[in-house]
């Protein structure tokens, strides 16, 4: 009997291989080389885009499985959502870097994964975890130790920064500068090291050193131009303090490079947009996956049937045994094509747009008293859909969203309106009820206080206005 089903067998093992694609290396690595492109000349919504596509087609089997890949490309997908300020959808990505590169032989990429996820845990707050993976880089072995060192040291001073001593971050910042000279480490590493720097020398009041340190960051920029987030936070900084010193010329100059940058890279509609794209593509292909897979099975199982039953045929007529024909077996089962996710980030663009309609307009950012409230009795929503929607498409709390808007109604109307109009009926125009609350504001959006950002647009030594229209342009 085993004999007869030998052909069968034969014939639906090849028709099952040739039915299957096999897997495609040639095209993981074309992927992720164009994602690591992308990613380097700051061209984030593109690197996300094929990101995505890498996803999908490692889910799919289309590529091979490959740990030091897929580690290399869950980690640009953290280090994007990262950048557009997306932090828990950074570490689920992170974690699956760390997953994928603990089946290396080198640690190193199990050490960035690490790294990244202490100071993005540092960063929403949570000591635990952030000390946690601190722990961690310090304890691994097979990696650089230079990188080791490095890298233990840095985490060490976010941690100090944010839960610990400042002091103690500026010490071990400046020794992360060092460590990188002594192991001759990649010079992209003094970057971050260098931005912090910075900011603290400038909050101190020492705006020359401040200045000094962020010519060094400048230069390396120069020699290594693929970091366009880094030159984008350079910029910044070199705006801010320019302004607390007094020199309008050189203030305006940055302050229209940095937005130029910023605009350039961080476009949230398109990033919004890109990953909503991939959720829907995800639902659908798991729906069209299960789909194929039950026709597939069902069409497989008929051909095992009729084999079967032409294999048992020819084998009675042999054998001239009057035995019952086994009839094709249908499949037992059908996969259930629901899905309980619905289509959630497409909801959250719809209401975030309607919010931002509503925002936009004067009933909504002049109105002193509008808040989370009066806005979800508008939409006919509730507080948590509204506040879920602008954190995830914004980045942000709802009062942030609405005082942002607020600040660049006012840098619009500082524009065009006479140099005596006094800061405190701009602030009242675009609805902030306190002067000192709308200096705080505008102070963290432009860099710069309204009064000196008026005088600097007045100031005849200074730039041409015209080139601020980007800063009031959503």
């Amino acid at each position: 009997m085993m004999k007869t089903f030998t052909l069968p067998a034969i014939i639906l093992l090849t028709f099952l291989v040739c039915g299957c694609a096999s897997p495609d290396a040639g095209k993981a690595r074309q992927l992720i080389e164009s994602i690591e492109k992308d990613y380097n000349m700051g061209e984030y919504i593109g690197a996300l885009n094929t990101l995505h596509e890498y996803v999908r087609a490692s889910d799919a089997g289309e590529i091979p499985d490959n740990p030091a890949n897929d580690a290399s490309a869950y980690k640009y997908l953290g280090n994007i959502h990262f950048i557009y300020f997306d932090y828990p959808t950074a570490i689920k990505w992170y974690e699956k870097a760390l997953e994928k590169s603990s089946h290396l032989p080198d640690n190193a990429e199990h050490l960035k994964a690490t790294y990244n996820l202490c100071v993005t845990h540092c960063l929403t707050g949570n000591k635990k975890e952030a000390r946690s993976y601190a722990d961690r880089i310090a304890s691994l072995s097979n990696v650089d130790s230079g990188l080791r060192t490095y890298s233990t040291t840095m985490a060490e001073a976010f941690y100090e920064k944010h839960f610990g001593d400042w002091r103690v971050a500026v010490d071990k910042m400046k020794e992360a500068v060092k460590l990188v000279e002594i192991h001759d480490l990649n010079e992209y590493l003094k970057f971050t090291p260098y931005a912090e720097l910075s900011t603290y020398l400038e909050e101190l009041g020492k705006y020359e050193e401040a200045l000094v340190i962020l010519s060094k960051l400048e230069k390396e920029l120069e020699i290594k131009p693929i970091y366009p987030s880094m030159l984008m936070e350079c910029m910044k900084g070199y705006m801010s303090v320019y302004t607390k010193l007094g020199d309008s010329k050189n203030a305006l100059t940055y302050q229209n490079r940095y937005l130029q940058v910023s605009d350039s890279l961080m476009n949230h509609n398109r990033f919004i947009k890109a990953n909503n794209t991939f959720h829907q593509k995800d639902s659908q292909s798991g729906i069209n996956t299960r789909q194929d897979t039950a026709s597939m099975l069902y069409s497989t199982l008929i051909v095992v049937g009729l084999l079967s039953t032409g294999g048992l045929l020819f084998y009675l007529i042999v054998r001239f045994r009057n035995r019952s024909v086994i009839h094709p077996a249908e499949a037992s089962h059908r996969t259930d094509i629901t899905h309980t996710d619905p289509e959630i980030p497409e909801q959250q663009q719809e209401l975030f747009k309607r919010i931002c309609n509503i925002v936009d307009s004067p009933e909504g950012y002049a109105n002193p008293e509008y808040n989370i409230e009066k806005l979800a009795q508008a939409l006919d929503t509730n507080i948590k859909y509204v506040s879920q929607a602008v954190n995830i498409c914004a980045g942000t709390n709802f009062r942030t969203f609405l005082n942002d808007r607020r600040i660049r109604e006012a840098i619009a109307r500082l524009r065009t309106a006479d140099e005596g109009i006094s800061i405190h009926e701009i602030a009242y125009k675009v609805g902030f009820a306190s002067q000192s609350a709308f200096i705080a504001s505008f102070k963290r959006v432009a860099g710069t206080t309204p009064s000196r950002f008026q005088k600097m647009l007045h100031d005849k030594k200074g730039p041409s206005t015209r080139s601020y229209q980007k800063l009031t342009t959503k």
